[in-house]
């Protein structure tokens, strides 16, 4: 394969990444990916090294607190199931008329124990709401103008390449009618 193919084909994966970077602009939390390059075999033409995911250590911490929040959300739902069946259990004893000293006493203490951890997951959850919000609220790290840059870069080195290729060929006898 010639290095202008070699180009070409890793100038094309630079601009799907970057055309998947505007795609999610306004995907909450997306970090978005940049290509990194290297030289080909032989030192000639060039190919994709690697994708790498963008996004500053600010923004991977943010990405996993948001990850926390959600298994949180899952959690407070379980919680909230908890809280309903205790109120039954409540209703329960109270429409029994349940007064057994020992066994009220038990009871109560369970159900103390159940406010407490309900009272310390809504503290949890009224704590972190603005910070939820905040991030809930943050689009995507995706910078537009960079990647309009990126993409006008991408275009004129896929069309010299393109360009060095159809002269190339016509050199060697081939007639390539378009390329691009």
């Amino acid at each position: 394969m010639t290095p202008n193919i070699q180009a070409l084909h890793a100038v094309g994966m630079a601009q799907r990444v970057s055309a998947n970077n505007v795609a999610n602009v306004n995907t909450e939390g997306f970090l978005p990916s940049r290509v990194d390059f290297e030289t080909g075999p032989d030192g000639e033409g060039v190919r994709v090294q690697r994708i790498v995911r963008e996004g500053s250590h600010e923004t991977r911490q943010r990405e996993r607190r948001r990850e926390a929040l959600r298994r949180e959300e899952r959690e407070e739902r379980h919680l909230e199931e908890e809280k309903a069946v205790g109120r039954r259990v409540r209703e329960r004893h109270a429409e029994e008329g349940l007064r057994q000293a020992g066994e009220n006493r038990r009871r109560e203490e369970a159900l103390r124990a159940e406010d407490e951890r309900i009272r310390r997951a809504d503290e949890a959850y009224f704590a972190e709401k603005t910070l939820r919000e905040e991030w809930l609220a943050e689009a995507s790290a995706t910078d537009l103008a960079a990647e309009m840059v990126r993409m006008i870069e991408n275009e004129q080195v896929f069309a010299a390449n393109a360009v060095a290729l159809h002269t190339q060929m016509n050199m060697q006898g081939v007639l390539i009618d378009t390329l691009v």
